[in-house]
């Protein structure tokens, strides 16, 4: 992975306040990965355990280029991860059709709790981040209707 930030809920303390701004990356198979369960395999964890708090964390003006492809938001359902930002966002092979005449959809997102999207390309991330705390949403799929940069900002209670 290129852009990685990755903690497991068991090391507790805090992940915030970190910026990854103005990258260019070429050629790999993950762009942007964020994982809290690292190592964890999405097992349970034992009550009253010091949670590892990732907030305020911002992907701006980044571009995968090239064959890279891919961004996976992965937080986890006892920790949630909380304003998380991506501005400006471009993953050139995923905004490029396929045979098929679809997008590849290069975003997947898992518990992001609250969240500010805004002119990624290809579109489609503003749908996978509302859909993330539904575990059976958490991917989002689309064709290639409706293409175009897309702002919310969202928080779930």
């Amino acid at each position: 992975p290129a852009l990685h930030l990755k903690t497991t809920i068991l090391r507790s303390n805090r992940i915030e306040n970190v910026v990854f701004r103005d990258n260019i990356v070429y050629n790999t198979s993950m762009f942007i990965l964020v994982e809290t369960d690292y190592q964890v395999n999405h097992q349970d964890v034992p009550l009253h355990y010091n949670k590892t708090m990732v907030r305020n964390i911002v992907f701006q003006n980044n571009q995968a280029l090239g064959e890279a492809i891919g961004a996976n938001f992965n937080c986890s359902k006892q920790d949630p991860c909380h304003e998380i930002r991506v501005v400006n966002k471009t993953i050139a092979k995923a905004a490029a059709m396929d045979p098929n005449n679809t997008i590849i959809n290069p975003w997947s997102c898992h518990y992001i709790d609250s969240y500010q999207v805004e002119g990624n390309t290809p579109g489609g991330l503003e749908e996978c981040m509302a859909a993330s705390m539904n575990p059976s949403l958490a991917v989002w799929n689309r064709t290639n209707s409706s293409i175009h940069p897309m702002t919310t900002i969202a928080m779930h209670t």
